[in-house]
């Protein structure tokens, strides 16, 4: 018996010391581990205690997205898809995810395709953060500026050299736009996505007439708030009131 008892010890403090490690382990991690054996809703509960509790990632989000996802929960995947692109928009993964998420939503149609001029626009603003345009800009401004100087201020500025000046120019107003419209549209503190499927009413009760039903993954801005409800135009151009509890922002 007392030779059990050292060995006895010995256990207890390494259960002791793995049960102290499993207690450190961060929720992200946690959820992964759920997510990987299928257990989504457990993993999603983790996910979120991650995101209450911080740092928020990239990976984190695009994991809830994919979480969600699994969930059949469309709004909330394109919610936390959107947040991710925002930070890491070239990411192919998240992408082709944020396209299975919006084609699996109800959503009504939202009209004709954008022409191919809007489609190369908006195709090149998903391209880059708005940290990166940014930067590029105030670099570009730079150059122009340098060049400008130059120009006037010594006579070695030859007119071989003009056309480094004038395509300088040229691409500090395209990347400021492009800056500028990026800032307007994937910024915007309105743009918000339907997350729970409801109804759509002409005011901001429910004893107004109903416009028409909304459905989870459905992208809007929000325009006002007015008690429990919120006014909101949809990407098919209705336009209504829902409660603030149906939608969410991108940017918080």
């Amino acid at each position: 018996m007392r030779r059990l008892l050292p060995a006895a010890l010995m256990w207890v403090a390494l259960l002791a010391a793995g049960g102290g490690h499993a207690q450190g382990t961060s929720p992200f991690v946690a959820g992964n581990a759920y997510y990987q054996r299928g257990d989504y809703e457990f993993a999603r509960q983790q996910y979120l205690a991650q995101l209450q509790q911080g740092p928020v990632t990239p990976a984190l989000l695009y994991d809830l997205g994919n979480v969600s996802l699994k969930l059949q929960q469309p709004g909330w995947a394109v919610l936390y898809y959107e947040r991710a692109a925002l930070y890491t928009p070239r990411d192919r993964d998240l992408r082709a995810n944020l396209a299975v998420a919006l084609a699996s939503r109800r959503a009504p149609p939202v009209g004709d395709a954008p022409g191919w001029l809007e489609f190369i626009w908006q195709n090149a603003r998903q391209l880059f953060t708005l940290n990166e345009l940014t930067g590029a800009t105030i670099l570009l401004y730079l150059a122009s500026c340098g060049l400008l100087v130059w120009r006037f201020r010594t006579r070695e500025f030859r007119r071989r050299y003009l056309w480094l000046m004038v395509a300088t120019l040229v691409l500090l107003v395209l990347v400021g736009t492009l800056a500028a419209s990026k800032w307007r549209s994937d910024w915007d503190p309105a743009r918000s996505v339907v997350v729970t499927d409801g109804t759509l009413y002409a005011g901001p009760a429910d004893t107004f007439p109903a416009v028409r039903s909304v459905y989870q993954g459905e992208l809007a801005r929000a325009l006002r708030h007015e008690g429990f409800w919120c006014e909101v135009d949809l990407e098919n151009g209705s336009q209504g009131w829902v409660l603030q509890s149906a939608v969410e922002p991108v940017v918080r």
